[in-house]
């Protein structure tokens, strides 16, 4: 999957927001939505979704959908996210590689964004805070640099990363802060939820 669908530089050219609307690229669109894809490929195709439809191509998205006889937006991402799951859950089994760290933390940050409950899990939220230097506080590891590799032509398993002086990694933290933002979110929401029950069900005993 070309890298170039979602950045060129410092600037995004997957999409050309013009005074009147978004020029979606046909090449990036069926790249960045087909099939097959798996790890940071896979993450990828979820971020250009979330880029597009904030940046207001929502409308474009569509027509592309209709154009490529697609199923919804909605159906896209449900089906992304499912095979981000199903990775993410190899990657607990597996007792969280540390090369894998990163992209685990990543799918739970984006899928996440959606409201993917099943990313939320406590024992995944206790690996991810176990995984933080607790003297810096932010996301370390020793094993980086880590060789790129890619394999076959559906994935990519290393993503670009830049070390700052004292030690830390700049996208490990980044999907750190991310996952951990989406983790207080699902907490947070089914507090109250469960508070908004109680009150219901005592109220309702009135």
């Amino acid at each position: 999957m070309p890298a170039n669908c979602l950045s060129c530089g410092e600037r995004p050219i997957f999409w050309k927001k013009t005074s009147e609307h978004c020029v979606i690229s046909d090449k990036c669109w069926t790249r960045m939505t087909k099939l097959g894809y798996s790890q940071y490929s896979l993450s990828h195709e979820i971020f250009y979704l979330q880029l597009a439809e904030l940046a207001g191509c929502l409308p474009q998205m569509t027509w592309q959908i209709l154009t490529y006889d697609q199923p919804g937006l909605h159906v896209l991402q449900d089906t992304f996210c499912a095979n981000m799951l199903r990775e993410a859950i190899h990657i607990a089994r597996a007792d969280y590689p540390a090369r894998h760290q990163d992209l685990f933390m990543e799918q739970a940050a984006l899928c996440g964004m959606y409201g993917y409950a099943e990313f939320f899990q406590y024992p995944w939220l206790d690996k991810i805070l176990s995984w933080q230097d607790h003297q810096r506080g932010c996301y370390t590891w020793a094993g980086w640099p880590l060789e790129k590799h890619v394999t076959g032509s559906h994935h990519i398993s290393k993503r670009e990363e830049r070390r700052l002086a004292d030690g830390c990694l700049c996208h490990r933290t980044t999907v750190a802060a991310a996952a951990l933002v989406q983790y207080v979110r699902y907490l947070t929401e089914t507090y109250v939820a469960q508070q908004t029950q109680q009150l219901d069900h005592l109220f309702s005993g009135l």
